[in-house]
């Protein structure tokens, strides 16, 4: 017999999940999202925070950040989700289906390292392949024929193994599912590294004078890594065992995939710098575009604006000090403008330098110097108008 006392927790759960998924908060939350996705067309979002409170900003603040994560982990493991809808796990109907499985994921492995390859050879030496249609086309039909080919060597005598005693119609579904359908989409799924490759690529920044072939080994290098550890969460999931449950297997799968992250974020340091200034973008938290405010409080002398950055005028009526800023922070009734001169060291945080600790560490100091003559504002000492 089952105790009672072994279901409070449970019961505790629901209890506490209902007191979050009130009615009221779930109105809350859904109208909070259609304000922000009217703000955010019309590139108002700063309003926003008139609109909220504090506490329902940094509610939404926090939704942001966990969305962000979110949507960087989709598009990071892009080919492992999708290896992972292909490579079925388990095939009751054949007894060595595992091995036919573990050709696929070395295939897939091989295929997605031969793909990064051509594309780094490519854009030193032949860059125009990459830029039309028909080259990028070519390049993944070549990638889907080396996987078919790969599994008619490798896969063969495992597959006439399982079509041994069907009938004709048997065999050619056989046959046509292991060395030409799911092949066929390995060597589309080989090439999906691109999306975050071509996010993360933007951001190397080689100092002058380096040669062509340290980038060129670089940007292989950096690939390959990010090659292997986009998808080996799918092999992760690919060899765990149906019977195990679908929460162990979760929580093994989520724990390589959030690990392999920050491992990922070591070898490359501008992945978590990506993500907050995603988060902070996606609310209005910051705004980088050059605005132009009118100071209407006498606690800022137009003194503090006298350096060129700020690009200082004055109103017709009485006076008053206009200045181009942006805004790093802007939060309840508080908001840190700084001079236009720290976009830049702002943006050059957005890169990084391989290797390079000294130039890194410049470009760290760099914006701490800039942001040291941002000024906090409350909201009602100034008016934004451009």
């Amino acid at each position: 017999m089952i105790k009672k006392s072994n279901l409070v927790p449970r019961y505790a759960m629901s209890d506490w999940l209902f007191t979050i998924l009130t009615p009221t908060a779930s109105v809350t939350i859904v109208a909070i999202g259609f304000i922000w996705a009217h703000l955010q067309k019309i590139g108002r979002l700063d309003v926003l925070f008139e609109a909220v409170s504090v506490k329902d900003m940094i509610s939404f603040v926090a939704f942001s950040s966990l969305l962000s994560v979110v949507a960087f982990s989709l598009v990071f493991y892009a080919p492992s989700i999708m290896a992972a809808v292909i490579i079925r796990r388990i095939n009751n109907n054949h007894e060595d289906y595992g091995k036919i499985k573990e050709i696929y994921i070395k295939t897939l492995l091989l295929c997605s390292l031969i793909s990064i390859i051509i594309i780094c050879l490519s854009m030193f030496f032949k860059p125009e392949l990459l830029n039309t249609k028909v080259g990028v086309v070519f390049l993944v039909i070549c990638s889907c024929l080396l996987c078919i080919i790969s599994l008619l060597l490798f896969g063969f005598k495992y597959s006439d193994q399982w079509a041994y005693g069907k009938t004709n119609w048997g065999k050619f579904k056989i046959y046509a599912s292991v060395h030409l359908l799911t092949p066929g989409l390995l060597g589309f799924v080989s090439w999906m590294f691109i999306y975050p490759f071509s996010i993360l690529i933007r951001t190397i920044n080689f100092p002058e004078g380096t040669s062509d072939v340290i980038e060129l080994l670089i940007i292989a290098g950096f690939g390959c890594t990010i090659v292997i550890l986009s998808l080996l969460p799918a092999f992760v999931f690919l060899r765990l065992q149906p019977d195990e449950g679908y929460f162990k297997q979760g929580v093994i799968v989520g724990g390589v995939s959030i690990m392999l992250l920050i491992v990922c974020s070591f070898i490359m340091p501008v992945i978590p710098s990506l993500i907050v200034n995603m988060s902070m973008k996606l609310v209005g938290v910051i705004d980088l575009k050059p605005t132009k405010i009118v100071i209407v409080s006498e606690k800022y002398p137009a003194d503090i604006f006298l350096a060129p950055e700020w690009h200082l005028s004055h109103t017709k009526d009485k006076g008053k000090s206009v200045v181009e800023s942006i805004s790093l922070f802007s939060l309840g009734r508080v908001s840190l403008l700084c001079p236009t001169n720290v976009l830049t060291s702002y943006r050059a945080e957005l890169n990084f330098t391989p290797s390079i600790l000294i130039d890194k560490q410049k470009d760290v100091d760099d914006i701490s110097s800039t942001s040291s003559k941002c000024i906090i504002f409350d909201k009602g000492d100034y008016i934004k108008f451009v």
